[in-house]
């Protein structure tokens, strides 16, 4: 299936990224061991230096800006919560569009989860102005979230929030992490606020917000600020009630890039060094494909798997690395033979990862040039890795080759691939560190069915082995069961608001194992609502929770929702019903839900079709239902009290979020 051209092995470019910084309006890499042309904001008693760090890398380079916050040290005003670099006002300003790129790392001594502060900013304030507040801000929640603020004001200190999105479940430690912004400000509803994260492409953002009042200071137009805004990075402590005594917060920048304006090349202007690598493996979820070879008689061809071979060349279940973990060999005795094998697979369209162990040895050549490996989808190598020259090689839709990293011969290596089916793109990892993100699939295709493994034409008597394969479901978005919480606490995570007479609280309902969050309603005018927002969503999703009314009550709402905006709206009636809301107002009944019972809903949300499937207890009571209100992704789950003169109260239960799952066949 796969014979590599001779001229494209050995002509082979390897592709790796450059930091180019010929045309920010300003950066720094602290190489010069100095922030010029920014400039640091701390007090005495933190810290703000450059240095060498030791026991992990710098971003690029050798130096880093290295941050101390010292709770010690605060005094009541704003200069006491922070330690910060600023591009000031020596700087040009953000007035219309703008971008800002940098890396943070967080020692595993950084609060998170724990506590709660800004990261990273495009600020508005100007002394000319009575007050500012919230521009756009990177931070960090209690619960170790990664989230994204953006706000509207005209500088009188008051904010309206007109994006407020996960970027990420967790910051997690000990590695680099890279933020790109992209802002466009408005007080007419055309603002744009875009963010990537760890590598997500310019054509992808983790976070796109538009249609939007952003911005927050004195206007000169519709899109333009009159004093504009600057950026900041370092650590903003503003929760100052949470502080504990002599607690210090330690944190690490490196490649800080602005840029005033949008052209065409902003984007690459401002990203970090080595962008979107560099990164340990994401959390998976359940496997739906393995093959170990284990159970396989040693010496026999795999079971399940279809051989073409030219002579001299075999396959093989081999004891390697032993016998209990065995492996299938590919033979290559043939100086201008291979050998492949292939097979079929679940059908897959959802994001998925791509797992599997592979080595090279052989005694007749000095590397293994062409062994390729990866996805089929019916009889095109959708997603192609090959190795030659020494290297792990991905070839792109463009026909590029990126040389991800060397991989040494005798020894084995794990591979894992991040296929996104919807939007084209993969990531890999090698050993378990992230070497290459959102590439484009070697060849176009939306539906993957077949793995294929093999020698080429090049690979004389250096041999090819396979173990291992897995492919999983991706972790969920959103796994909350509450069951770790404490009982009447409220709920952690959750954003809530209460009128005067009601609750939001753990309760150990069913059990004390099995516990949900009650909202409790004694107002006969006000209600009690949560919500929480999650990384947002254009691939198909799937939502999961449970509910149960303690009486019979109209007006329960719950939701999943893009900004403010539902995209399925559910409702409870005073006659026992749960109601789909229609885009014109309607009511669909979909089930009776007795009170004093739990009720599993289950839907899927597509929003790039605006349709939805929804099941209560496991019944498909609505199929192929235009969403509640089109969108272009989902972002927060949302539910609520009734509004009307009721005292009966709605208990949640077991509320996911997963991509659209593969099934086990």
């Amino acid at each position: 299936m796969c014979k590599l051209p001779v001229s494209i092995a050995l002509g082979l470019s390897l592709a790796f990224s450059n930091f180019n910084a010929s045309a920010q309006t300003a950066s720094e890499d602290f190489e010069d061991g100095s922030v010029s042309p920014f400039n640091i904001e701390v007090i005495s008693g933190n810290t703000a230096e450059i240095i060498t760090p030791t026991g992990f890398p710098a971003r690029s380079g050798s130096k880093v800006h290295h941050f101390v916050w010292n709770s010690a040290n605060y005094n009541g005003n704003r200069s006491s919560k922070s330690v910060e670099g600023s591009s000031g006002f020596h700087l040009d300003r953000i007035t219309g569009e703008g971008w800002l790129g940098f890396s943070l790392y967080a020692p595993e001594s950084f609060p998170t989860p724990g506590k709660a502060m800004v990261l990273g900013q495009i600020h508005a304030w100007h002394s000319s102005l009575p007050a500012t507040n919230i521009t756009i801000t990177v931070g960090v929640e209690a619960s170790g979230a990664l989230i994204l603020e953006g706000a509207y004001g005209v500088g009188d200190g008051s904010k309206t929030v007109t994006v407020y999105s996960e970027i990420a479940p967790q910051l997690t430690k000990g590695e680099w992490h890279d933020l790109i912004l992209y802002c466009k400000l408005s007080r007419a509803e055309t603002g744009i606020l875009r963010a990537w994260y760890d590598g997500a492409p310019e054509a992808l953002p983790t976070v796109e917000y538009t249609g939007i009042n952003l911005g927050n200071g004195a206007w000169t137009s519709d899109e333009e600020m009159t004093n504009g805004a600057y950026v900041k990075w370092g650590p903003y402590c503003w929760d100052h009630s949470n502080y504990d005594a002599n607690e210090s917060r330690e944190i690490f920048y490196d490649d800080i890039a602005y840029f005033v304006g949008n052209p065409t090349n902003a984007f690459d202007l401002v990203k970090p060094t080595d962008y979107g690598t560099g990164y340990t493996m994401p959390e998976l979820g359940d496997a739906v494909f393995t093959e170990t070879y284990n159970e396989m008689t040693t010496g026999s061809w795999p079971t399940g798997w279809s051989v073409g071979k030219d002579s001299s060349t075999n396959i093989f279940v081999r004891e390697s690395p032993s016998a209990t973990d065995k492996s299938m060999q590919f033979y290559d005795g043939n100086p201008v033979g291979e050998i492949e094998a292939w097979r079929s697979i679940p059908d897959l369209t959802a994001p998925f990862n791509l797992h599997w162990s592979f080595k090279q040895t052989g005694g007749g050549s000095l590397l293994g040039e062409g062994h390729h490996m990866g996805l089929l989808s019916g009889s095109d190598f959708a997603v192609e890795l090959l190795t030659l020259s020494g290297y792990l090689v991905y070839r792109d839709g463009d026909n590029i080759y990126h040389a991800l990293a060397p991989v040494a011969t005798g020894a084995w290596h794990d591979v894992d691939v991040v296929v996104n089916p919807v939007h084209g793109v993969a990531d890999v990892y090698l050993n378990g560190v992230r070497v290459l993100s959102g590439a484009s699939f070697t060849m176009p295709a939306n539906t993957f069915d077949g793995l294929l493994f093999g020698t080429s034409n090049e690979s004389y008597t250096h041999h090819l082995y396979i173990n291992d394969i897995v492919i999983s479901n991706l972790a969920p978005i959103l796994d909350e069961s509450f069951n770790e919480m404490e009982t009447r606490s409220r709920p952690e995570t959750w954003i809530y608001k209460m009128d005067s007479s009601t609750n939001v609280a753990v309760r150990e309902t069913p059990s004390a194992t099995d516990k949900s969050v009650q909202l409790w309603d004694g107002n006969t005018n006000g209600y009690p609502r949560m919500w929480k927002s999650f990384v947002p969503q254009s691939n198909p999703v799937t939502a999961s929770w449970s509910f149960r009314e303690n009486g019979i009550v109209d007006g329960h709402v719950m939701r999943i929702q893009s900004g403010e905006t539902p995209a399925i709206d559910l409702v409870t009636d005073g006659l026992g019903n749960l109601l789909y809301r229609q885009a014109d107002g309607s009511d669909v009944i979909l089930s009776a839900i007795p009170a004093n019972n739990w009720h599993l809903v289950e839907a899927t949300i597509n929003p790039a079709t605006d349709l939805t499937n929804i099941y209560v207890n496991g019944v498909l009571c609505l199929e192929d239902a235009a969403l509640s209100n089109p969108v272009d992704f989902v972002d927060r789950v949302y539910f609520g009290s009734s509004d009307t003169p009721a005292s009966y109260h709605l208990y949640v239960n077991d509320v996911r979020i997963d991509s659209a799952e593969i099934q086990n066949p």
